[in-house]
């Protein structure tokens, strides 16, 4: 054995171990020793066994170790002019035994593929979408078959089985794979692998190699030498339509069988025409279907969010207090509400919550009730964001809570506050216009965490001094340049108008805001609320 170890491609040193066991590995005992912190002290090592073959088995996994750029996390054969890579090093593997001419021409090819720096073997056939392709008469038929079948078919895991069967029976493939993605620049979303024999499979690790320039050129690939020690050959070619690419078909077959050519790709190519378009289809039906389930849930949770808003602002003679809600266009996920409790203190809520699909009316619904509940048996305000944070810590992550709430004493100006998350703010704004918020740091969203010690601070108002608490959903609205309104923006607006009655400083800004978004957006909830001492 031989081996050539490069760093940053550029050679450092070689070796003959003569030892059975080669290590790999940044602590200086190892045989192939690599000097680099982030490198495992023994990453890995060379075997030879009974046989004289040599296998590379990976004993940390922290740092991914690549065979031939595959990322490689079992044991696995090496063979002649193989390159495994461990950070910036590389470590070319030479055996020192006679081989039959096809396959130094075959290890030829992967040598020189790789001291090109490309990600495909020279002798590889790459075809462009305006390619001409011609197939058999009996392939034609099998299209045609293929092409009737799917027709009837409505769902993606009826669709990409019967799509991997008929290539590996066109082409005479052993392993096939597709993947399946919404649009051109997300992942694949629905992804299968079959064998011949119906089995299912992992990815080949040589289609990750192949789908850049499948997918991103959309380029028809055979390889007739595929650089793989399980296979012969390879081919991949793209689901093109047209909104693009939507995927891509992998075929390879055994060491044992005939390559595959021009003819096998050109058969490839016409099944991809033909699958693609009842693909394309069927994501354009779930599509509609799941924008119809999203306005159905969107508009359900509109009505709920209506119910649970006050309909009439409680009357303080020491307190004043107006509230404004803009509703987004792509969001529902603000929530309101204050109570005056039989001492005359004021209660006050504004969340902001994060959930998908059904569940928002539920969590608005819940979240309101504890806000009443702990307001009717007078708990603090971080009473009830620890208990709602009971509530909601265990539904696995679907609800997080951004909430700000405070306890008014409308006699003697006393707020016992508490704030949770980012999404909702609670500010003072001074007689004088001057603007802090009531607690310097937030502790984290409400369900993000079990046992979070959420905690009150109290303050006591001056005269004329104002509260504000403002969704995030602000941030969100942008104009007709591309710039966001912002929580800054609504600070401006009341300190300047400071000395105004809360009802005509809402009625100034919701003006504003209206003109700002006219030719912008505001794809989320916003909610203002003002109170005023005296």
């Amino acid at each position: 054995m031989h081996l050539m170890i490069l760093e940053n491609k550029r050679l450092r040193t070689t070796l003959r171990p003569e030892q059975p066991v080669v290590s790999i590995g940044s602590a200086p005992d190892c045989g192939i020793h690599l000097p680099d912190p982030r490198i495992g002290k023994h990453q890995a090592t060379l075997q030879r066994d009974v046989d004289g073959s040599w296998w590379l088995e990976i004993i940390e996994v922290g740092v991914p170790v690549m065979l031939n750029r595959a990322i490689q996390r079992t044991r696995a054969k090496l063979r002649h002019a193989d390159e495994i890579e461990v950070g910036t090093y590389s470590i070319r593997f030479f055996m020192e035994h006679r081989q039959t001419s096809e396959e130094l021409q075959r290890e030829r090819m992967v040598a020189l593929s790789r001291q090109h720096g490309e990600t495909l073997p020279l002798g590889a056939i790459v075809q462009k979408s305006e390619h001409p392709v011609t197939i058999a008469k009996e392939q034609l038929e099998q299209l045609t078959l293929l092409g009737l079948k799917l027709a009837t078919v409505d769902a993606m895991r009826d669709l990409l089985p019967a799509a991997i069967r008929a290539a590996l029976r066109l082409v005479g493939g052993r392993r096939a794979w597709i993947g399946v993605r919404p649009n051109d620049k997300s992942e694949f979303a629905w992804a299968l692998g079959l064998t011949d024999a119906g089995q299912p499979c992992d990815r080949p690790a040589f289609s990750q190699i192949m789908e850049p320039t499948c997918l991103a050129n959309t380029h028809y690939i055979c390889c007739p030498n595929a650089p793989v020690p399980s296979a012969r050959s390879a081919m991949a070619v793209p689901l093109a339509c047209d909104g693009g690419n939507l995927g891509m078909i992998y075929i390879e077959n055994d060491t044992a069988d005939a390559p595959y050519d021009d003819s096998s790709l050109h058969a490839l190519s016409a099944l991809a025409c033909c699958v693609a378009r009842p693909i394309e289809n069927t994501l354009r039906r779930a599509t509609a279907k799941r924008q119809a389930v999203v306005s159905t849930e969107h508009t359900i949770a509109r009505v709920t969010q209506d119910s649970l808003t006050p309909r009439a602002m409680p009357q303080w003679e020491e307190l004043q207090i107006a509230a404004y809600r803009h509703m987004g266009t792509a969001r529902c996920c603000d929530l309101y509400d204050l109570l005056q409790l039989p001492d005359k203190t004021a209660s006050i809520m504004v969340a902001r919550l994060c959930v998908e699909g059904v569940a928002m009316p539920r969590y608005l619904a819940e979240v309101r009730a504890a806000f009443r509940a702990a307001s009717l048996h007078n708990d603090a305000p971080h009473l009830l964001c620890r208990a709602l944070n009971w509530m909601i810590v265990s539904a696995e992550g679907k609800c997080r809570v951004d909430l700000a709430t405070a306890w008014i004493n409308p006699q003697m100006g006393k707020v016992q506050a508490c704030v949770a998350g980012e999404g909702a703010s609670l500010l003072r704004i001074s007689a004088n216009g001057a603007v802090a918020p009531v607690i310097a740091a937030s502790a984290p969203p409400i369900g993000s965490a079990r046992g979070t010690a959420y905690e009150a601070t109290t303050l006591t108002l001056a005269p004329g001094d104002t509260l504000l608490w403002a969704s995030a959903g602000l941030n969100a609205a942008t104009g007709p340049d591309g710039k966001s309104f912002g929580v800054e923006g609504l600070q401006e607006l009341i300190a300047d108008g400071v000395g105004d009655r809360p009802g005509a400083l809402l009625n100034e800004f919701q003006s504003d805001f209206t003109e700002f978004i006219a030719a912008g957006a505001c794809p989320e909830d916003v909610t203002v609320l003002l109170a005023r001492w005296k």
